[in-house]
């Protein structure tokens, strides 16, 4: 018998990162952001060195246009026939759970308790939310496989009202998605303690899973190591924030420890 799991996290939070962890782990096949808004599949069946799809994909596709979306999400989603495999998931974003195109696919994971869940958020929004803006205003990748790829030293200016809805938003579907899942096994992890904790952190990942602990190294690169150096009107933003009750871009909120 085998766990089957979800990551799920908003958008830009270190979610490709602690993908390509989890599915370098031998006993563990994360299949990644399969359901994508505007779109149908993705990255199910992906090179694990990089982004390309693989020659898969286009049959698994025919297979899901098939197929009832529970049948589906059941023998081919969450299923392996691998026997080494303990534990077998995928990546659904808060942005797709809380969208209308997709909610045969949340309230399938709502009616499956056995489906355990990996929550992964941010304590620095702001950090997430220059990051959305790079991917929105197609500036530079943020994360690679390529350690030669160069980084972009744009600059970009914030507006008030867009970043504190999207950090509103992203705090909101956050606690509104573990209040709908709250009959699930839910492991919180934050993006920052993945980064400076990580064998702690994957280490609890692991046990949370049934898996053996092992040391799984890190196949990305980030490529934004200073985001407060790509805000023009840093000392602005940050007077926003501390007005929106977001001080230094970082939650007001009493966290879990790893």
């Amino acid at each position: 018998m085998y766990t089957r799991f979800i990551i799920t996290c908003a958008a830009r939070t270190g979610s490709t990162m602690l993908r390509y962890l989890l599915d370098g782990h031998p006993e563990i096949n994360c299949k990644g952001e399969v359901f994508i808004r505007k779109g149908l599949l993705r990255f199910i069946f992906k090179n694990r060195r990089s982004f390309g799809l693989s020659p898969g994909y286009a049959d698994l596709v025919k297979v899901f246009q098939a197929k009832p979306i529970e049948e589906f999400l059941s023998t081919d989603l969450l299923s392996t026939s691998n026997s080494n495999q303990k534990a077998v998931g995928f990546k659904f974003k808060t942005d797709e759970y809380f969208d209308s195109g997709y909610q045969e696919i949340a309230g399938y994971i709502r009616g499956h308790n056995d489906i355990k869940v990996i929550h992964l958020r941010r304590r620095d929004l702001l950090a997430q939310y220059v990051s959305y803006l790079f991917v929105q205003k197609k500036i530079n990748p943020t994360v690679s496989f390529d350690t030669n790829l160069q980084r972009s030293s744009q600059q970009i200016v914030i507006e008030r009202k867009p970043m504190l809805r999207y950090l509103t938003l992203v705090t909101e579907r956050e606690n509104k998605i573990e209040e709908d899942l709250n009959q699930h096994k839910i492991h919180e992890i934050w993006y920052e303690d993945l980064i400076k904790h990580k064998e702690t952190s994957l280490g609890a990942i692991y046990a949370f899973l049934g898996v053996q602990n092992i040391n799984t190294p890190v196949t990305t690169q980030k490529l934004i190591l200073n985001y407060q150096d790509h805000i023009a009107n840093l000392d602005e933003v940050q007077r926003w924030l501390e007005q929106g009750g977001f001080p230094n871009g970082n939650r007001s909120i009493t966290t879990k420890p790893i």
